[in-house]
């Protein structure tokens, strides 16, 4: 069986961030990479993409929503709908669980396999096998301090491997924003 990566969303103050665990393995769950890609970067929109997939279906996923994203000028909300629909008429998800999060600098978007597609009501969001864990611990520091983005979910990474096994204290963290920093 394989672990899914533990992966979570923090927006707030016009900067989105995602941080995942980037654990790789094998069928019998025996962890043969650290820092196997998650998130993935748009080269021509502030987009990140991350996913729980195996690493066959979110290379593929991220290629089918970056293609979208061109089409749509950078618009998630519209690409995102258009992966989902076409995930039934694609042999290589068939049988496939898993869960994915797209941001701009300002918002989240969930998808998963099944076909649903949400934007969260809170600044956070998680998926994955720590995602519990480290969505409680990411919107409780939303809620109780003023920290960035990308201090919330270091934090909430950290609390989830602290309490996870499944979790790692290694992961890869990403972030866009309205206003780069020079």
């Amino acid at each position: 069986m394989n672990s899914a990566p533990t992966i979570i969303g923090v927006t707030r103050d016009g900067c989105s961030v995602i941080a995942a665990s980037g654990i790789g393995t094998t069928s019998d769950g025996i962890i043969i990479k650290r820092k196997a890609k998650r998130i993935f970067t748009s080269k021509d929109y502030p987009v990140l993409f991350a996913t729980t997939g195996t690493t066959q279906v979110s290379k593929h996923l991220w290629t089918e929503f970056e293609k979208i994203l061109a089409k749509s000028r950078g618009d998630i909300h519209a690409s995102a709908a258009k992966l989902s629909e076409s995930w039934n008429s694609n042999s290589l998800f068939i049988g496939h669980m898993f869960e994915l999060i797209v941001c701009n600098e300002r918002q989240f978007l969930y998808l998963d396999s099944v076909g649903n597609l949400y934007e969260p009501d809170t600044a956070a969001i998680a998926i994955g096998e720590g995602g519990k864990v480290a969505l409680g611990a990411g919107i409780a520091l939303c809620h109780h301090t003023d920290w960035t983005a990308n201090k919330i979910a270091r934090e909430s990474m950290r609390i989830a491997s602290e309490l996870l096994s499944q979790t790692p204290g290694e992961f890869v963290i990403e972030e866009v924003r309205t206003n780069p920093i020079n």
